[in-house]
């Protein structure tokens, strides 16, 4: 791991990389690839309740720390079956590069609308996850968010759009 740390100078945010690097570092824009709202309904039908049968599990690599209770650890996910063999390939990403102790787990599927929203949350699909959330915080932007351009990149080999290209909820 430290040899994954030494490339990252301590306080370095999401925009210092892109200052610093280029946009290079965290690759091409995903942005545009993330669907909204509308668009998972007409993709993926109503949003999932626990039990449904699009509900899968899978198994990471690699144990996370939970975000909001590090003592406590996890080494799965319950996510939509369409999106469970990218996620999979992500996780193993990151494996292969020597990451897996830089991720927090903060959440994966969780029926629940939007924060001050009558919409549902993209999480209610079971189709996006939050890693490390105490250096992503939502609406930060990119002059905030520190992620570590190697789980960015695996993500995205994976075929993931990343929310830091939004330039919040990274």
């Amino acid at each position: 791991i430290s040899d994954q740390l030494s490339d990252i100078p301590a306080g370095m945010t999401g925009g210092d990389y892109r200052r610093t690097f280029g946009q290079d570092v965290y690759g091409e824009d995903t942005s545009q690839l993330i669907p909204d709202q509308s668009q998972l309904r007409e993709i993926l039908g109503c949003h999932l309740e626990a039990g449904d049968p699009e509900l899968t599990r899978i198994q990471t690599p690699f144990g996370m720390p939970v975000a909001w209770n590090l003592s406590q650890r996890v080494n799965a996910a319950t996510v939509h079956e369409q999106v469970a063999p990218y996620l999979e390939r992500a996780f193993s990403g990151i494996e292969e590069q020597g990451l897996g102790e830089l991720v927090k787990f903060g959440g994966a599927y969780n029926p629940r609308r939007l924060r001050g929203s009558t919409q549902w949350s993209r999480h209610a699909w079971a189709v996006e996850i939050d890693l490390n959330p105490e250096e992503n915080q939502l609406r930060w932007g990119e002059d905030q968010y520190q992620m570590h351009p190697g789980i960015v990149r695996a993500f995205k080999d994976a075929g993931f759009a990343w929310m830091g290209d939004m330039g919040y909820d990274a």
